[in-house]
């Protein structure tokens, strides 16, 4: 590779060089004069003057003005800005080879290196020159062999003086001088390596638009001039140089704006467009708009409507005259999809070479000889295959390749490729919208894939542009800044040195005192996010050390984000928020929210109650942090600069939102273990022996590092010589039993189109076993390699004992790196009846038996199971279509009808079976409207899905029946739930588990839809010690004093009727009353919920006003029907996200409100007792219902009145929206209680066999047995408080 740099300084990097003159070194900046140093500002405030030639290009002007202000930032002083030497003693001369006439006199009278300089794309020059004209002693003088390079030649100043690109975009603040002095001497700099370099600004809406609007664009009401100037002048300091606008259809179109245009033109900047955005036009935006607002998808179609787009592009390309611009050739969608018209793959070629030839004639006709006019083609999803196919793209183009979305570039040019005189360029994501799933909120792609895939792409001819998609820019400005230095000197950041570059970045940002933390900071942040961004870890599947671990490690970040603010200046503090703080500390609170919620509903299945609870809580106030953290980031850092600039949900997808959580009432009242997973890992550096070139790249992939043959070997072994391969071979410990070892690997593609990803895998010598690493972006088992960071090539070896094994990993083709090896360990069976008594029991296997490690769809009846009853078509298998599956796979059963009666199952022989009680478990989906007869068995003791009122038709005589109280869920959130049942088994009797449904709907009709389908996971069985006891609630006070408890009545012209059908029934429901005047008609029961009891549940939705401030939906109890005493009163609960208000359950004057203390202040209501249930608001059209519960004291004649409050008021005392304060609610009851607060409850409706607890949650007893023993309190078993007198 060339090196490029001939001499340069950074702020805080200095590169020897030789200079290019006499002088003694590159020039820098101090605080201090030194002999023969040139004052830019002197000690004693004499300040220099810019001089441009008034006939230089307007972006040196534009840039001279940049610095000027970086000066007065930070000495207080304004430079005057002349275009002549006239009257100035002290100049900055800055001008352009050929264009600057001050400029081509110093070259002329051999005062500046401009041979160093002169001819070279963008190169330039900073010097400190003696005597430069006559009557001026000494000039600083910029240069550049064109403007853009001049541009860059006066940043290089403000770099010098330690001015970040960031000075406005992330509020680096420079530090106050009161002198700047450049000292003596000669800096130049020669081509970069990238000849076009810049950014794609996209997916915006939900950042850069909404903040562009209402700040600094507010006359546009969209992203307009201002935010453009912005972003060019940070291109300018980045040394870039091409702008992809945004382009959606949420933002005006660049060219729309007219007043966009002289921006452009005065920053330099090489405008272009998008993959599907042809000769600079904004189709989102432009042909919607086109000719009288006649453009559709439907017409954007060549075939049928050439002359209308002809003219459209002619238009443009006419407009464009003038300006620095690169073309985009060929032809998509009015979006990101597929071109219309041409139905076929050669259809395809025709059609596009016949489009292109078009575009290029334009250019003719309106630019000059096209072959001297940047053009791209990007080649990308149909126009890749008709590409492939045989199109033929002028040579003179720039052939644009792509990453996979997610930073893995597809393919690279082939040897004959690489010659084209056009040359190649890569088009490549810091930021994501797309399959599959987006990554738009924070960025987390590290420096050093970013080298290991740029570089990669540069060694095979990408050299002509980068283009980086940058999001909203502001997550990713490190990342950006990296990108565009390696596109400058790719030599400087090679991937092994790639992990530095954090360090030096905080060096240069935040000041070397704090360098080298913050770069470890960022490494490890970089690492964890490489094993799951803060946006894929809910769709990562990890095991429970692993995510505890994940925590830990970002907890101790957090620790060290918090330690290390300390030392930030204070005029940094809120770039360090910026750049530092709120990504980390976002990150952590994201992957605490999804982990702890997940673990929450595995200790609640496994009756773990204190553990359940407390992962739930701890996971609601990780949602609530980052709203919190967003909150400032918006509003309190900056003075407010940045409103509107962060979403913490972008798409406003559900990750973002709260995921479901443990309650009380989900508790088992079983307690279970939960099962871990044995494991253990070996680092990619950690190897034994090599063969070949084995460089360990740092801060690559999954783990601390990742090796890889670099430089790159570019030959392929074929299996046949796979042990003159290259290799690495690591020692593993290994278990008696089966030892599954996966190496894991950077999930990379092959170098060339039709190349191969092959790997051997040899266990302690052994013939190696060939594995493929070769996948298809946007299909398949790529779909989970890049949210979790690796592919894989998985053996499994059989252990007779405890010891290590060589593992042995022959790199057969280019471009592979190791990450690391996995061993996942034999599990611990002692314990473990599902594995003894089981078959394939989480649905890993398909038909064949064959591990489907991916969860990619395999047709047919799991292994180890089998069907009864015909199911029409083949829509059943394994997939991993769920949102918490068990492993990689979920089993569904899916027909149109399904049979009258249907039975998945699997039978286990008596023989391997003790008699006893036994508990089965599963988690099990179906769909709401669609639930028949849908049920968990255990031989004939069965647990339907939803409400025992959902099945009083349904029902099997010979059958046990529970009920799980499931409503069933969305076809499109499809989120497996909790199954149990307890069977007993006689001696010699076999066991027969799995689920039943049918086609018979509870009205007696029968589907002929595929009503009874369902998704099922994770079968598991326990041997319990002895009968269990199991109490449902008591009803009986709740049915005395409640009317109409569960919403399940309601009442026409007086006559109480069930609401059996679920369907909206308006009106405050029969039993309740109403205080205060209900806006709207959007009130009653229905059931519209997740959860609710039985079928209905009631809401009420403010409409065409708002919530009342004395709003309560209420029921009187009279004190004859109640004992003085204490009370509990419960319900169950659903208020939206940001729509709090004042919900709350009320008994008397004693309250809980929904959400936690901090979401309250001036709106809690004098005179109540208020507690918080810590609940965090839930999402629109997810209703799932919340436990609630508080405890009143009613007195000698006293009444109870209960139900809910609710108002509008915010917690600073404001008025909410309209929507603030309404809610969904159910299921009241109400429980008597003995003095301490504690329910009454007998030692016989305990489970004797569930262990005791003390309120520190210290075990006392291992069963009801032991409690005689001990001393009076108030202690914990079977799921409740009990007081020993």
């Amino acid at each position: 590779m060339k090196k490029i740099f001939r001499q340069v300084q950074f702020a805080a990097l200095a590169l020897a060089a030789a200079c290019g003159s006499a002088n003694a070194g590159p020039v820098s900046i101090l605080s201090s004069a030194e002999p023969d140093a040139f004052p830019i500002v002197a000690l004693d405030g004499t300040t220099a003057t810019f001089v441009v030639d008034a006939g230089d290009a307007e972006v040196v002007s534009t840039a001279a003005q940049a610095v000027r202000d970086d000066i007065k930032l930070i000495t207080g002083k304004s430079l005057p800005v002349a275009n002549t030497l006239a009257g100035t003693s002290l100049p900055i001369i800055a001008g352009t080879l050929g264009q600057s006439e001050l400029i081509d006199a110093l070259a002329a009278a051999g005062k500046i290196a401009s041979g160093e300089v002169a001819g070279k794309w963008e190169a330039y020059g900073l010097e400190v020159v003696d005597n430069p004209v006559d009557g001026v002693e000494r000039a600083l003088v910029a240069y550049g062999a064109n403007p853009r390079g001049t541009a860059y030649a006066l940043f290089e100043i403000s770099r010098l003086m330690g001015v970040s690109p960031y000075v406005w975009w992330a509020d680096v603040q420079p530090e106050e001088r009161d002198a700047l002095y450049a000292t003596h001497g000669t800096t130049t700099v020669g081509e970069p390596s990238v000849k076009f370099r810049g950014i794609f600004i996209n997916d915006e809406d939900w950042g850069l638009t909404p903040w562009a609007a209402k700040n600094i664009d507010a006359k546009y009401k969209n992203i307009g001039p201002n935010t453009y100037a912005k972003v060019m002048e940070l291109l300018l300091r980045l040394r870039a140089n091409v702008l992809w606008p945004a382009m959606h259809s949420c933002s005006q179109a660049f060219w729309d704006n007219k007043d966009n245009l002289p921006i452009a033109k005065k920053y330099d900047i090489a405008l272009g467009s998008s993959h599907c955005e042809q000769m600079l036009r904004d189709n989102e935006w432009e042909w919607r708009r086109y000719d009288n607002n006649s453009g559709t998808n439907e017409n954007w179609n060549y075939v049928t409507n050439k002359a209308k787009i002809q003219r459209y592009w002619e238009e443009r390309v006419e407009e464009s005259k003038g300006f620095s611009a690169m073309y985009t050739l060929g032809m998509r969608g009015v979006h990101d999809w597929g071109i219309s018209g041409y139905p076929t793959t050669q259809d395809k070629v025709r059609g596009l070479t016949e489009i292109i030839d078009f575009q290029r004639s334009l250019l003719e006709k309106h630019i000059g000889d096209p072959t001297t006019v940047p053009q791209i083609f990007i080649p990308y999803k149909e126009v890749l295959d008709a590409y492939n196919a045989g199109l033929k793209v002028p040579e003179d183009v720039i052939l644009t390749w792509v990453d996979d979305n997610h930073g893995y570039i597809r393919q690279l040019p082939t040897e004959t490729e690489q010659l084209r005189s056009g040359g190649h360029g890569v088009y490549y994501h810091l930021s994501y919208w797309g399959t599959p799933a987006d990554y738009l909120w924070i960025c987390s792609t590290s420096p050093s894939l970013c080298s290991y895939e740029l570089v990669k792409g540069y060694e095979n001819g990408i050299r002509d542009l980068w283009v980086i998609n940058v999001g909203d820019i502001k997550p990713a400005e490190a990342e950006l800044e990296f990108c565009m230095d390696l596109a400058w000197d790719v030599d400087a950041w090679q991937p092994e040195k790639a992990h530095e570059y954090s360090r030096y970045w905080a060096a240069k940002t935040f000041g070397e005192d704090v360098a080298d933390e913050l770069g470890a900071i960022k490494l490890e942040y970089y690492r964890l996010g490489a094993g799951g961004k803060p946006e894929h870890v809910y769709g990562v599947t990890y095991n429970d050390k692993e995510m505890n671990d994940r925590i830990d490690s970002y907890a101790s970040l957090v620790s060290r984000v918090e330690a290390v603010k300390a030392q930030i200046p204070a005029r940094l503090q809120d770039a360090f928020f910026q750049l530092f703080e709120y990504p980390v500390k976002g990150a952590y609170y994201m992957n605490v929210k999804i982990f702890r919620a997940k673990q929450s509903l595995a200790l609640a299945a496994a009756g773990q109650r204190e553990a359940a609870l407390s992962a739930a809580a701890e996971a609601r106030k990780a949602y609530r942090m980052i709203d919190e953290i967003t909150v400032k980031y918006n509003t309190g850092i900056s003075g407010g600069k940045w409103n509107g600039m962060m979403d913490s949900k972008p798409r406003q997808q559900a990750t973002f939102y709260m995921p479901e959580t443990a309650t009380m009432s989900s508790i088992s009242q079983y307690e279970l273990p939960v099962p871990e997973e044995r494991f253990l890992t070996v680092g990619a550096a950690d190897y034994t022996g090599s063969r070949g070139n084995i460089k360990e790249l740092k801060g690559l992939g999954i783990g601390e590092s990742s090796v890889a043959v670099w430089p790159m070997d570019y030959k392929n072994y074929a299996a046949r010589d796979v042990e003159t391969a290259p290799y690495v071979e690591y020692n593993v410990p290994v278990t008696a039993g089966v030892n599954t070892i996966e190496v894991r690997f950077l999930p990379t593609f092959p170098i060339h189109s039709g190349g191969e990803m092959n790997v051997g895998v040899s266990i302690d010598g052994a013939k190696p076993v060939i594995a493929s690493l070769k996948t298809v972006a946007t299909e398949g088992k790529w779909n989970s390699t890049v949210m979790r960071g690796y592919n894989d090539a998985t053996v499994t070896h059989v252990a007779e004992t405890d010891g290590t094994v060589s593992v042995r990993v022959y790199l057969m083709n280019p471009g592979i790196a190791v990450s690391e090896v996995y061993n996942r360990l034999p599990m611990d069976t002692t314990d473990d009846l599902t594995s003894k008594l089981m078959v394939n029991p989480d649905f890993e296997y398909d038909s064949e038996g064959n591990l489907n490690a991916y969860g990619e769809t395999k047709r047919g009846v799991p292994f180890g199971w089998t069907i009864e009853g015909k199911l029409n078509g083949n829509s059943y298998g394994i997939n991993n279509d769920a949102t918490n599956l068990h492993g990689h796979n979920v089993c569904w059963m899916n027909s149109t009808p399904m049979p009258a009666k249907f039975e998945l199952s699997q039978t286990i022989k008596s023989d391997k079976l003790e008699p006893g009680y036994y508990m089965v478990r599963c988690q099990l989906w179906t769909e709401r409207e669609k639930l028949t007869s849908c049920r968990l068995f255990a031989n004939n003791n069965v647990q339907y899905y939803g409400s025992k009122s959902e099945y009083t038709n349904l029902l099997t005589p010979g059958e046990e029946n529970t009920y799980a109280g499931y409503s069933g869920g969305r076809p499109d959130v499809m989120t497996l739930q909790e199954m149990m049942v307890c069977v007993y088994v006689g001696e010699g009797e076999d066991l027969k588990v799995g689920i039943r449904t049918g086609n018979k709907h509870n009205n007696g009709k029968t589907a002929t839809d595929n009503a009874g389908w369902f998704k099922v996971d994770n079968f598991r069985i326990d041997r319990l010690g002895s009968k269990p006891s199991v109490s449902e609630e008591d009803l009986t006070l709740t049915e005395a004093l409640i009317t109409n408890y569960d919403f399940e009545l309601y009442s026409v012209n007086g006559v109480v009727k069930e609401n059996t059908s679920g369907e909206t029934r308006r009106y405050t429901p029969y039993g309740w009353s109403l205080q205060g005047k209900f806006p709207g008609t959007s009130y009653g029961i229905n059931s519209d919920f997740a959860n609710q009891h039985g079928k209905n549940g009631c809401w009420y939705l403010p409409k065409e006003g708002v919530m009342p401030d004395d709003f309560e939906l209420y029921q009187t109890i009279p004190a004859e029907k109640l004992e003085p005493g204490k009370y509990a009163v419960y319900c169950k609960l659903w208020v939206q996200d940001g729509y709090l208000g004042t919900t709350r359950l009320f008994a008397n004057d004693n309250v809980q409100y929904y959400g936690m203390d901090i979401d309250y202040d001036k709106n809690l209501t004098p005179g109540e007792n208020a507690t918080f249930a810590g609940y965090v608001g839930g999402q629109d059209n997810v209703f799932v219902l919340q436990d609630m519960f508080v405890t009143v004291d009613i007195a000698e004649s006293e009444d109870l009145r209960l139900g809910i409050r609710s108002g509008n008021m915010l917690p600073d005392g404001s008025r909410g929206a309209e929507r603030s304060g309404w809610f969904k609610t159910d299921f009241f009851r109400i429980h008597k209680l003995d003095g301490t607060g504690v329910e009454n409850v007998s030692i016989d409706r305990l489970n004797p066999d569930a262990p005791v607890y003390n309120l520190a949650g210290q075990r006392v007893a291992d069963n009801a047995a032991g409690i005689s023993a001990l001393p009076a309190g108030i202690y914990i078993s079977d799921g409740y408080k009990f007081h020993k007198k």
